[in-house]
């Protein structure tokens, strides 16, 4: 199996949708397969199962913390066969440019520095911290 793609991200329900390439198991398997996603976190040190028995080569999965990173994977099941996992893919919290303040700005002056964040791809929004 190649990567998934995450498609149609949303916000507000905290929710993505994954999509793959189907997957054959034969000559192993002569029946239906199903699908196993899985997700692992930076905070967990295994796979977790977010869902299994999925038919279809899209699934989405909600109700997750943004706050995190995460990188997922899937599985072609089949009665008594697991396949090996797709390369995982990866969901970085820091992909909206309209959230991420970065560095953009440094001065030096006698109490220490002053550094300037602005949001990615903007000049209009800054934050600034005085660094003593």
């Amino acid at each position: 199996m190649d990567i998934p793609e995450i498609t149609d991200i949303d916000d507000t329900s905290r929710s993505l949708r994954l999509k793959w390439r189907p997957k054959s198991m034969s000559p192993f398997n002569k029946g239906p397969i199903t699908y196993q996603i899985e997700r692992w976190e930076p905070t967990q040190r295994h796979w977790t199962r977010v869902a299994s028995g999925v038919r279809d080569t899209t699934y989405k999965v909600t109700g997750l913390p943004f706050d995190q990173d995460h990188l997922f994977r899937i599985r072609a099941e089949a009665e008594k066969l697991l396949s090996e996992p797709t390369y995982p893919i990866s969901f970085n919290r820091f992909r909206c440019k309209s959230t991420v303040f970065c560095p953009c700005h440094i001065n030096l002056c006698l109490l220490g520095f002053v550094m300037a964040f602005g949001r990615t791809g903007t000049i209009n929004a800054f934050k600034t911290i005085l660094i003593i």
